[in-house]
């Protein structure tokens, strides 16, 4: 029996070309379940939308969750979040490189909505700076 699959973001691409690489860290679940019913999964495609507003960004990898004991002493999220976190890591390009910095992510991506799937944020949007901070992006040069 096949199983279909309805609009759920995952990684598998082909490319060549002039890639810019990113990864993004958050604190916001954007586990890939594959079930666009799943608030996480919906997370994911959010913030996959939003990057898509100036380029399609090639998904690599799925979201990887790491259980964090001290998120300060690694990371640079907003104060308001301290002590154990679970962090998700997520790597993608684009085949355009001037079409995405990490300023502009962090200014277009800032109040993006979320749903807050473990009630740990005071507001549910995407915060890229100040003491609410959630979510931040490094442009690298290889993957």
């Amino acid at each position: 029996m096949t199983q279909v699959n309805q609009g759920a973001s995952f990684a598998s691409e082909v490319l060549s070309a002039n890639l810019s690489f990113f990864t993004v860290i958050t604190l916001i679940d954007i586990t890939q379940t594959g079930n666009h019913t799943d608030d996480s999964q919906n997370n994911f495609e959010t913030l996959i939308n939003g990057i898509s507003l100036r380029c399609q960004p090639v998904v690599f990898n799925n979201p990887v969750k790491t259980a964090v004991a001290d998120v300060t002493l690694d990371y640079t999220f907003g104060a308001d979040f301290t002590g154990a976190q679970d962090v998700w890591v997520w790597k993608f390009c684009t085949e355009h490189p001037q079409a995405l910095s990490v300023a502009m992510l962090e200014t277009e991506l800032d109040q993006f909505p979320i749903i807050d799937v473990a009630s740990k944020f005071a507001v549910d949007v995407m915060t890229t700076s100040g003491t609410a901070k959630n979510i931040y992006f490094i442009e690298n040069d290889l993957l």
